[in-house]
């Protein structure tokens, strides 16, 4: 009797402190992980581009000026775009700026007797403010999301000689400019964190990436001064791959 008398103040501690705890322990269990807020959207993404320069001549019976320097297969461009989050609803509204690069190589064209070993090089970088809307409301359940944009382009460019300086197209007129156009993207972003949800919980935590796609983008680049007679033809349709990162 006297050794239960000396327990019961420790098992009375024990309930007590169980009791106590009893309710953190039902709010632990009751505890949702949260993602953070999503407010930037950035993507990298490449594509095969070849500008449409000889658009403007009769390429019926002989090859255009562009093809005959330059030849005809595409070049890979590169892009980066960032968006910013305007609208989350039905979707998610978001606008922006990418910036891009792209290159070719090619020789002179030969003039009478004379060989054509001089190299020259078209250089262009794309400049693009666009606003786009992403289908993203079952993101939760269905991984794909198809995206719809629109966007404002300026391409500056340059053309380099042998000697990687810019050349003239006749003395005193350096041959480098812009181009104003537009474009139109529509794709299907496909969501990895619904693959692996875990992982992508824990870049969250540890990075602020709230979520990870894989993107395929058919754009159609409309870029010749809104049809001014005197441009650079510089419009194609591209097939766009890449990735990205929603912060």
């Amino acid at each position: 009797m006297k050794r239960a008398a000396n327990t019961a103040p420790l098992a009375g501690l024990l309930l007590g402190l169980g009791a106590a705890a009893a309710p953190g322990l039902a709010a632990a269990e009751n505890f949702e992980v949260k993602e953070s807020p999503r407010t930037t959207f950035i993507e990298f993404r490449m594509g095969n581009y070849l500008p449409g320069i000889d658009d403007e001549f009769d390429t019926s019976t002989r090859k255009g000026p562009f093809e005959e320097v330059f030849g005809s297969n595409a070049e890979l461009m590169f892009n980066l775009m960032w968006e910013q989050h305007i609208w989350h609803g039905f979707g998610t509204l978001a606008g922006g700026v990418g910036i891009g690069y792209w290159s070719i190589d090619g020789s002179g064209v030969a003039v009478g007797n004379a060989e054509a070993d001089d190299s020259t090089t078209l250089r262009i970088l794309p400049v693009q403010a666009q606003l786009s809307y992403r289908f993203d409301h079952f993101r939760d359940s269905w991984p794909l999301v198809p995206v719809l944009a629109l966007g404002v382009d300026y391409f500056a460019w340059d053309i380099l000689g042998g000697d990687d300086e810019v050349t003239d197209f006749e003395p005193g007129k350096e041959a480098r400019g812009g181009t104003w156009g537009w474009h139109y993207s529509v794709g299907l972003h496909l969501l990895l964190d619904f693959f692996a949800p875990e992982m992508a919980f824990d870049f969250d935590r540890e990075a602020g990436v709230n979520s990870s796609y894989l993107t395929v983008e058919y754009q159609g680049v409309q870029v010749s001064d809104f049809g001014a007679s005197d441009s650079f033809r510089l419009s194609d349709e591209v097939l766009m791959f890449g990735i990205a990162l929603e912060l």
